[in-house]
């Protein structure tokens, strides 16, 4: 009977280290942020921009998901004034990494962020944008369809040529206050030194 139970035990207990290692190799690593306070935070997490209306009554809307070493930004254009209904959709999926510390010209302190775009899909939601695609071949494409995403990653917008900069590396400087984040003003050949306007809220 004591052998029976020494059995159980050992089957028991390998079972839950394997289920443990397990659990460790697909835990998704969070990176850390210093926060406007100083302090070391995560930065996983979801952020949005509140709806951005233009004088035609158009609208726009920018969110990003972070999770681990990855980042998605999803920016959607609308044909209203409240970000109700879509008419583009432009998702973007980057790798990325939080560097040193830094600090802006008017003395904020920021982290260095390095990027690289890996994935990026473009959908399409009113008649009028999938015929005026079509006829101008928007990414090498005369195929487009309501509501059906396509991939556009290395592709030049007017004529699908492969453009060879879309695997290039972004520099960027993220600021996070609270649940507020901003990042810099440039076009990722370097570090920028000031914040874009912009703010994200996490959700």
């Amino acid at each position: 009977m004591k052998n029976i139970l020494f059995i159980i035990l050992v089957i028991l207990t390998s079972f839950i280290l394997q289920s443990c290692s397990s659990d460790e190799e697909t835990a998704v690593e969070t990176q850390n942020v210093v926060d406007s306070t100083g302090a070391s935070v995560t930065i996983d997490g979801t952020y949005a921009q509140t709806c951005d209306t233009y004088a035609d009554n158009t609208s726009e809307l920018t969110s990003l998901t972070l999770a681990g070493s990855t980042y998605i930004n999803t920016y959607k254009k609308y044909s209203d004034d409240a970000c109700a209904t879509s008419t583009t959709e432009f998702v973007t999926g980057f790798s990325y990494a939080v560097g040193a510390a830094a600090v802006t010209t008017d003395l904020k302190a920021v982290n260095q962020v390095t990027a690289v775009i890996k994935t990026q899909v473009a959908t399409l939601y009113t008649a009028e944008l999938v015929a005026a695609y079509n006829e101008e071949s928007y990414y090498g494409f005369t195929d487009w369809e309501i509501g059906t995403s396509k991939s556009i990653f290395g592709l030049n917008y007017s004529d699908g040529s492969t453009d060879a900069a879309a695997s290039d590396t972004l520099y960027d400087i993220w600021y996070l206050s609270g649940t507020s984040l901003q990042m810099g003003e440039g076009d990722g050949t370097a570090y920028p030194t000031d914040l874009s306007s912009t703010v994200y809220t996490k959700q």
